[in-house]
């Protein structure tokens, strides 16, 4: 009115409300190809350098060439922090670059916007993109106390000088041509996944064995309703059975006598987990999800932590938790104000049959992006009745948590979310339902009050376009927590997703505190190499514990166990459609899979489908054959920090080619 602002509002425009959907998929979220730019950032996050790159091209089949300004501005107050760059754009991919050493840490937008001469015409492109503060590594301590442990290569972490040098994985060889298990006995059908539970070299029997799960639950409503669908087969399994081999290639699987199975124990099965009275499925992501209807426990009760009344927190005795509504206590177990809320992260202090909430809001919530106080998981230390403590848990899951008990730390490693911009996204999405890049963050604390959050690691600009990262986990030796370092460095497996090939990963990854993580650039390779599509290791995944054995020529050597998949990864969540109906309406249940650049005829993705297994195989390396350092061409030479020697000999795992040689000097503290 006049010069007098009497009303203002914001305007939020959904893209969903101007697309349909297919097969209940919203169309804005699924094709990412409906622009005619091109323009990804090269990293979702940058977390170890502060040159933000970004990748640009138009899409010649909709608009050949134009003009654009590229630039890039905080999203609170639009202050413009780089650019503009003025570009004269065509189909081919261009990179460009921006310094962000001075943006500091937090999120920024990519804004692109087209010319027609000096004219801004039509809306700003906007991606979004995450700059972390850069980790410097730091230095150890000289003289190296390195004690009685191996120090692997990964990087040049006790260097003191080299030249002509470049660190490289290792690649584990596949011990076998088919899985250590079958299905293939009557108690076995249903599942079309066999997970193991345990497996050792018994030393006395000269065998190695093998514990897996087998045959399905048959009270299992509870597990669907929480929504654990594709896999239910998978994960709430009822029979605990015993394979064995002399060699680690042929398994067999012997009568143990007993467990009645129709009328005979002329079985392998070690137990039946459908005659307990207390059954719960922790296999899911750590997440304990009840298989038998039973009470809640009633006398559990839930307060806030007062630091006056209760004195100093026990971080030995922490608990991670989520709450569902699926599985929530009744109101009256939760006291003093504290009312947690559908899927909210929580950390307690058990004591006895209380828990203190330790902070006064949760430390995550369940909801998509990139944003660090969001998480799309589900995962809890949380010790239902019946079950121990689980705080060391460094599986190789989606998501994983881990108590580190020296420093009183715990570590809870997740999964956020990154919008799937082209060429990252691909026109298909059945586990999402959103179009998504899922990333790697950590957080962690050491009183349980005080939390801190980091980016762990992100798709980059080594990985093929529509890489998520997946799984994580520890590599460490069986019966431990961690590595066999001495808490000097701690090994991962990241588990990659190829959305283009449909095919899962795993890479080596290192540590030496449990936050930073590195990992190989351009010289990146997997733990393990995947066969050709349809055999029975089409993707892998499940690395974790190893076990030394020596074999027959004396050498040490490290066997992994790990599971393989014969079929693509995204077709294996569409057996329940496969198998229901007709192939009319199992192609009307998911028309989305026509899309797929693989695609065939839809009685082939059928078949992949209902043919498809999850089983365990066998790998192996010699020992500390993870990673190693090589000279870049004919010669190379490192010199060590100063070293303190604590054993009675030094040992150098080392190869050369015919002819080659490695030449070892050791100098006393003068040189």
């Amino acid at each position: 009115s006049g010069r007098r602002k009497v009303a203002s509002g914001d305007l939020r425009v959904n893209a969903n409300s101007f697309f349909g959907e297919i097969g209940g998929m919203q169309l804005a979220q699924v094709d990412s190809l409906r622009q005619f730019i091109e323009c990804c950032p090269e990293r979702p996050a940058f977390i170890d350098t502060t040159e933000m790159g970004f990748t640009i091209r138009t899409i010649p089949n909709r608009v050949k060439t134009c003009s654009v300004k590229v630039e890039v501005v905080d999203p609170k107050s639009h202050k413009r922090l780089a650019g503009p760059l003025n570009l004269k754009l065509n189909g081919k991919t261009k990179r460009y670059s921006f310094d962000g050493e001075k943006w500091g840490r937090g999120e920024f937008w990519l804004r692109v916007r087209i010319y027609q001469g000096s004219r801004a015409v039509g809306p700003y492109l906007v991606r979004q993109i995450f700059m972390e503060t850069p980790y410097r590594q730091k230095r150890p301590v000289s003289p190296l106390r390195v004690g009685h442990s191996p120090q692997y290569m990964v990087d040049g972490w006790i260097f003191g000088s080299s030249s002509g040098l470049r660190h490289a994985p290792d690649q584990l060889e596949v011990v076998s041509d088919g899985p250590i298990v079958e299905i293939d006995r009557p108690w076995e059908q249903g599942p079309d996944h066999q997970p193991i539970n345990s497996f050792w070299y018994d030393k006395e029997a000269g065998q190695f064995r093998a514990t897996y799960y087998a045959g399905p639950l048959t009270e299992d409503k509870r597990l669907w309703d929480m929504g654990v669908r594709s896999t239910i087969t998978a994960y709430s399994t009822r029979f605990l059975c015993l394979t064995v081999s002399s060699d680690g290639v042929k398994w067999e699987k012997p009568d143990l006598g007993l467990v009645e199975y129709n009328g005979s124990k002329n079985n392998n099965i070690l137990r039946d987990k459908s005659r307990e009275d207390f059954l719960m499925s922790g296999e899911f992501d750590s997440f304990p999800a009840p298989v038998k209807e039973r009470p809640l426990p009633r006398r559990y009760r839930y307060r806030f932590y007062d630091r006056k009344k209760d004195g100093p927190v026990d971080m030995d005795n922490f608990v991670f938790r989520v709450f569902l509504d699926q599985s929530m206590e009744p109101a009256d177990q939760f006291e003093g104000g504290f009312k947690p809320k559908h899927r909210e992260f929580w950390g307690f202090e058990r004591r006895g049959d209380t828990f203190l909430a330790l902070t006064r809001r949760p430390v995550l919530t369940g909801a998509r992006g990139m944003h660090l106080i969001h998480t799309n998981e589900r995962a809890s230390t949380f010790p239902f009745e019946g079950e121990p403590f689980a705080l060391a848990y460094p599986g190789g899951r989606s998501t994983a948590t881990f108590y580190h008990r020296h420093s009183k730390t715990f570590f809870y490693y997740y999964r956020p979310d990154y919008p799937a911009y082209p060429p990252n996204g691909l026109p298909f999405y059945l586990w999402h339902r959103v179009a998504a890049v899922r990333t790697r963050a950590v957080t962690w604390t050491r009183d349980g009050i005080h939390w801190e959050r980091r980016h762990q690691t992100v798709p980059d600009e080594h990985d093929p376009p529509g890489t998520t990262l997946y799984g994580f986990g520890f590599l460490r030796p069986a019966g431990s927590d961690l590595s066999d370092t001495d808490g000097q460095l701690y090994l991962g497996a990241l588990l990659n997703w190829d959305f283009s090939t449909q095919q899962n990963r795993q890479h080596l990854m290192w540590s030496r505190d449990l936050i930073h993580w590195g990992k190989f650039g351009a010289n990146r390779k997997p733990l393990l190499e995947n066969g050709p599509i349809g055999s029975w290791n089409t993707g892998s995944s499940g690395l974790s514990s190893y076990h030394p054995i020596t074999n027959s020529d004396g050498e040490e050597e490290w066997l992994f166990t790990f599971t393989a998949g014969n079929q693509r990864y995204m077709l294996g969540s569409g057996r329940r459609e496969a198998a229901a109906g007709t192939l009319e309406e199992f192609k009307a249940r998911l028309p989305y899979f026509e899309l797929a650049p693989f695609f065939t005829s839809w009685e082939a993705f059928r078949d992949e489908i209902n043919n498809c297994r999850v089983l365990t195989g066998l790998a192996k390396c010699k020992a500390g054959r993870l990673a190693h350092v090589e000279p870049s061409r004919s010669k190379g030479e490192f010199t060590t920090l100063p070293l303190v020697v604590e054993g009675n000999r030094l040992l150098l795992n080392g190869q050369t080619d015919p002819g080659g040689s490695i030449r070892v000097e050791v100098q006393d503290a003068e040189g």
